[in-house]
């Protein structure tokens, strides 16, 4: 059986860290989901969602669909933590605190 993910298992190994560390530090504070890349349907539903909260326009809902998203992709209530394409857990935390408050 090959493994389907070799390619990219370290980057899922170091986003599981990631994962663990926001929900020890926030708890039920936010939820964490994680979107494949491959599954354009459940994108364009996350940021629809976001759109109808109210927590993004339209126009930023399209420009994340369709020129954000990517592996290693992190948002926040349909905001883009890391426009620099770069994901280390201290700038991404020190992101999020930002967009949270």
């Amino acid at each position: 059986m090959q493994d389907t993910f070799k390619d990219i298992r370290s980057e899922m190994e170091e986003i599981g860290v990631l994962y663990r560390e926001l929900r020890a530090l926030y708890g039920d504070e936010i939820e964490i989901i994680y979107l494949d890349p491959r599954n354009t349907f459940s994108i364009i539903g996350y940021f629809l969602r976001h759109w109808k909260a109210g927590s993004i326009r339209f126009s930023e809902c399209c420009k994340a669909v369709f020129f954000e998203v990517r592996r290693c992709s992190f948002f926040y209530n349909g905001q883009l933590l890391n426009p620099d394409k770069t994901w280390e857990k201290e700038k991404l935390l020190q992101k999020l605190e930002e967009v949270r408050h």
